[in-house]
């Protein structure tokens, strides 16, 4: 077999495991939000709203028939493209037992995994492209944070029911959505002291049978440790937790994991496996993304 078969089959065999695994192993926030594949050019139509049909009540017999625009948007997502590669030298290979390839699999899905993560986060606080034309953005929108200060008076859980509180004055049918939060782990650590989250009665289930956060109120918990932290003018730790209905998030993707095994002749013949993936994300309804702002003592 010659050389450029080797290649080939060893280039596939990676390929493989690595989508495989990528299929079993999501990221902490691609399955809270909604995902497209197999977009194509430099930016990419999210999505296109119109807003609530006007009307009005008839008052007379044969009346002019009243014209009353709507209201349009259009959200876009701009792709980012991430890639690495790492060299195997034929020493490496002779220094060990095992193929130091099988470790670069699960490295590169766990970093594939973490990039997902790191967009979709990113673009939830950004400033996203907006207009037919994408001729203008749209900033997170600040009458959507909702504060939970470090006092018994204002435990998170306060602050989770006055999110319930705002979707529904942003005209958010709560029962028909799916809700998330991001909390990471000071965050979490405050709701298990809390004695409202803690009472079974306001649960489906027992929060202390495990390790998971359970729902509240039909907000479900995700626990990731990257949420924006700030300072404040007292110069305490403001955690901003990330909150939505899972139709109001999107990750696009232009290209999904690609992967590459070739040998650098210009490197001793050393093996150098390469991969790459396109994406991007944007919010789609402000009126379905808040943040919660929790402060440390």
């Amino acid at each position: 077999m010659d050389y450029a078969e080797i290649a080939k089959l060893a280039t596939v065999s990676f390929g493989n495991s690595v989508k495989l695994l990528a299929q079993q192993e999501t990221s902490k926030l691609e399955n809270t939000v909604t995902v497209q594949s197999g977009l194509k050019g430099r930016s990419a139509v999210a999505a296109d709203f119109v807003g609530k049909f006007p009307t009005r009540q008839r008052t007379s017999r044969l009346e002019d028939t009243p014209f009353e625009d709507i209201n349009r948007e259009r959200r876009w997502y701009e792709y980012r493209m991430y890639g690495g590669a790492v060299p195997i030298d034929k020493l490496d290979k002779l220094n060990t037992t095992y193929d130091p390839s099988d470790g670069l699999v699960r490295a590169a899905v766990a970093t594939y995994k973490r990039d997902i993560d790191t967009e979709v986060m990113r673009a939830y606080f950004a400033s996203n492209v907006v207009g037919e034309f994408r001729e203008s953005t749209k900033n997170f929108d600040s009458g959507n944070i909702i504060a939970a200060d470090n006092t018994a008076s204002s435990p998170v859980i306060y602050a989770l029911e006055g999110a319930l509180a705002k979707l529904k004055a942003n005209d958010v049918d709560v029962s028909a959505e799916q809700i998330f939060c991001v909390v990471d782990s000071y965050a979490a650590k405050r709701l298990r002291s809390e004695g409202i989250y803690i009472n079974s009665d306001y649960q489906d289930g027992h929060v202390l049978t495990g390790s998971k956060l359970t729902p509240y109120a039909g907000i479900n918990f995700v626990e990731y440790e990257n949420v924006p932290t700030y300072k404040n003018g007292s110069d305490k730790t403001v955690h901003k937790l990330p909150l939505y209905c899972k139709s109001a998030v999107a990750l696009g993707k232009w290209q999904d994991i690609f992967t590459d095994i070739s040998q650098r002749k210009d490197k001793s013949y050393a093996w150098q496996v390469y991969v790459d993936y396109a994406m991007g994300a944007t919010r789609l309804e402000e009126a379905k993304c808040l943040a919660l702002t929790v402060t440390e003592a």
